[in-house]
């Protein structure tokens, strides 16, 4: 798995990385060996990274020099981050997320805006029924750069993106017909929306 060979190359320094990303590796490796223990409350969930994995084969790039499904063309750092998100659970709920706010820290031009997308397309089409998703940006143009990002994503996905309806709206609900949740891009300025 990606995850666990990005975390394994970061803490042998292997892949170049921050104090704290080295130290997010082995916190992620140190709670896999945990996860049986039964004071330990969460646990990695196969099964839902299963899931995500079957969704990422079914998209595709849309941009950039990687052609084919983001399953096999996403960096080791994209999918440790999607790993931690959505295959570590609660034990006792294994419907609700060991992370819930979850935080990327990364320079410029590194596919932030790509990665926000295909989370959103992710979690629009596993989460509850008629959940609402929110992108909130400075300005107007910042705000529909993961709109453009998830339109472009979806349309070169056919069988993903027969379940998805994009308005040509900037400010316009993207809608899963699957779930019915939907997703809007939203300015922090007041009246820009």
């Amino acid at each position: 798995e990606k995850a666990t060979q990005y975390a394994e190359d970061c803490i042998s320094g292997k892949e170049p990385a921050t104090t704290e990303v080295i130290t997010q590796c082995q916190w992620f490796l140190s709670d896999r060996e945990k996860e049986n223990d039964d004071d330990f409350a969460y646990k990695f969930c196969e099964d839902k990274l299963k899931v995500i994995e079957g969704i990422l084969k079914l998209l595709n790039f849309a941009t950039g020099f990687i052609d084919g499904s983001v399953y096999n063309g996403i960096t080791g750092y994209q999918a440790f981050f999607i790993t931690n998100i959505f295959a570590w659970r609660y034990k006792n709920d294994i419907e609700r997320f060991r992370y819930r706010d979850v935080v990327l820290f990364i320079a410029r031009k590194n596919a932030k805006t790509f990665l926000a997308a295909l989370i959103i397309i992710i979690l629009m089409l596993t989460e509850d029924a008629y959940s609402e998703f929110y992108s909130i940006c400075l300005d107007r143009d910042l705000a529909g750069e993961i709109k453009k990002a998830m339109r472009q994503m979806i349309e070169v996905s056919p069988l993903v993106g027969k379940y998805f309806k994009i308005p040509k709206t900037l400010s316009g609900r993207t809608e899963c017909t699957i779930t019915h949740s939907t997703f809007q891009p939203r300015t922090a300025q007041a009246n820009s929306n």
